[in-house]
This record gives structure tokens, sequence and C-alpha cells, in this order.
């Protein structure tokens, strides 16, 4: 079996407390403050389809993430706010 991030870990917990509390993300319309390289966003995308996800962060922050989440074919509709 292979190593699992510790950060994924979190990013998976996150999800399921997000799925217990507002049921599938599936057509919402999520917005994250503080997305670091975006892996919150990933997680979130490979299980459900949300409408939009509005990452919110600083320039450079916003940069690594884009770089990082270009490599996945994401549904709905990203959006970088600064």
């Amino acid at each position: 079996m292979g190593a699992v991030s510790p950060t994924t870990l979190r990013y998976v917990k996150v999800l399921a407390d997000l799925r217990r509390l507002f049921g599938p993300l599936d057509g919402l319309e999520l917005a994250e403050i503080g997305v670091g390289y975006g892996g919150q966003c990933r997680v979130i995308h490979a299980w459900f389809a949300p409408a939009s996800y509005t990452l919110v962060d600083i320039q450079p922050a916003l940069a690594l993430a884009q770089r990082f989440l270009d490599h996945f074919a994401l549904n709905g509709r990203l959006v970088y706010r600064r």
C-alpha cells in the first residue's frame, strides 16, 4: 500500500464534514478562502461536481493553485479571486 499525505487526509476529512453538513455538493456554488496549492478543491472535485468553485487568496497562492489544478479535468467553473 502506498503512502498517503497527511494533508490529503485532512482534505478528505473536510470533504466528509462538508458532505455530512450540506449533503451532496453537486451543483452548488462553493468558495474557499486561503486555498494554498488547491488540494481541497481537487479532492472535492474528485467526488462531486459543484457548479462553480471560487478560490480566494493572495496572488502567489492563486498562481500555484491554478498551476496545480490545470493538471486535472475538473467539472464546473473555477474562479480565482484576490
